[in-house]
């Protein structure tokens, strides 16, 4: 998220308490867009509450004015091959004319690279041309493709940032965009929901937004106290990605708070409070924002397990080796600087038997500043917090 053309992270030290009404939601609704219209009709803020009503989420004014700030103008264009022209490349990245729209856009992202895998099978084959600079290659075969392949129909977005045009993603004709206003505006009228019939209240630890994918952090602002393992505070992480085959999620999340040491841990996403593909229709959407009280469920589940934290002991290297194994191989997912960092640890500094499970976590959550990596981490945390327990019991059991 962070190479984003527009990119605004808000932690927690610059978040004010201030929250939204329910009414200021009805600006995220976009008239000119069609599945704006339908969210809105589907899920309208009377359902929610009065529109004056405040929103129970601390920290969703900033949110909201820092989302407006940085949201670009989004536009789809539905087209076929015939009506578009290959104006060569920039810098490398390939220039399209939509003839009937007259705009010209410059690709950004991985823009170039799906557009040849999408249309032509030839992502790989375009990426060496372009890193051997055989653009002048890549073009011939590109008008050869264009006039062969005419009536191929793909859709387009775009952002509009001033006077000029980029394109950012390419997906099948029915792709349905859940763009990060929608999210923000379902996502804030879900928890609100829930806070609401539960008597609780959230607060937003940190937010990070971009002109194409969000990811937002709540907590409840009452945590709960277990003797012997510290403040647990209960939430959920708000996630979109509008770039191609992302999905729109509210997972459960956890944090665990003893003195300087926490970590915070999220379930598997199976376990997801709602997890939505851009494919789905508005009544699957509807269906699964009324998971919401899903997350009482998760929580009861969680607090299970967490009290018996306190029953494990000082960690060895061989109980940590597992969740060791998992981050040094997940080089898809972490830079091999964070992976290098967490092997140095459990090779060189890791001392057995003298960490609980919170400093660890504490520990290597520290070596990561980005925060998909970050979330990913969480969710081994989960894992390994589950099958170190389910092997307490098992040893009980015995």
């Amino acid at each position: 998220m962070r190479n984003h053309m527009f990119y605004r992270p808000l932690q927690e030290s610059n978040l004010s308490v201030e929250a939204e009404t329910l009414n200021e939601l009805k600006f995220l609704i976009r008239e000119e867009f069609e599945i704006d219209k339908a969210i809105r009709e589907k899920f309208p803020i009377e359902l929610f509450g009065k529109p004056s009503d405040t929103l129970l989420i601390e920290g969703s004014k900033d949110v909201m004015e820092c989302f407006k700030s940085i949201d670009a103008k989004k536009v789809d264009i539905k087209d076929k091959i015939k009506n578009i022209d290959h104006l060569g490349f920039d810098d490398g990245e390939i220039v399209l004319n939509f003839k009937d729209d007259d705009i010209t856009a410059t690709a950004v992202y991985d823009f170039t690279y799906d557009f040849f895998e999408d249309l032509f099978d030839m992502g790989k084959y375009s990426k060496f041309c372009r890193e051997n600079m055989l653009l002048d290659l890549t073009k011939l075969n590109v008008e050869w493709l264009f006039e062969k392949f005419n009536e191929k129909e793909m859709q387009y977005r775009l952002l509009n940032l001033g006077e000029e045009y980029f394109l950012r993603g390419i997906t099948s004709t029915v792709y349905k965009n859940y763009d990060n206003n929608l999210a923000i505006y379902i996502g804030f009228l879900a928890l609100h929901k829930f806070a609401a019939e539960m008597d609780v209240s959230f607060y937003i630890e940190k937010a990070y937004l971009s002109d194409s994918a969000i990811s937002i952090l709540f907590r409840q602002l009452k945590p709960i106290t277990i003797k012997g393992v510290g403040e647990v505070y209960f939430g959920a992480v708000l996630k979109n990605n509008e770039i191609r085959d992302s999905t729109f999620s509210l997972e459960f999340r956890y944090t665990v708070v003893n003195g300087n040491d926490s970590f915070s841990g999220i379930p598997t996403l199976r376990d997801a409070i709602f997890n939505i593909k851009h494919t789905s229709s508005i009544h699957t959407m509807e269906t699964n924002v009324e998971k919401i009280y899903k997350m009482r469920e998760l929580q009861d589940v969680m607090l299970s397990y967490i009290k018996q934290f306190s029953k494990l002991e000082k960690i060895s290297k061989a109980e940590l080796y597992p969740l060791y194994t998992k981050v040094i191989n997940a080089k898809s997912k972490l830079q091999s600087g964070t992976r290098t960092k967490v092997k140095e640890y459990y090779e060189r500094d890791f001392v057995e038997n003298t960490q609980s499970l919170i400093q660890i976590f504490s520990k290597i959550t520290d070596f990561s500043v980005e925060i998909e990596e970050k979330l990913f981490l969480e969710h081994l945390y989960h894992e390994a917090i589950t099958e170190l327990i389910k092997k307490e019991k098992e040893k009980v059991g015995n």
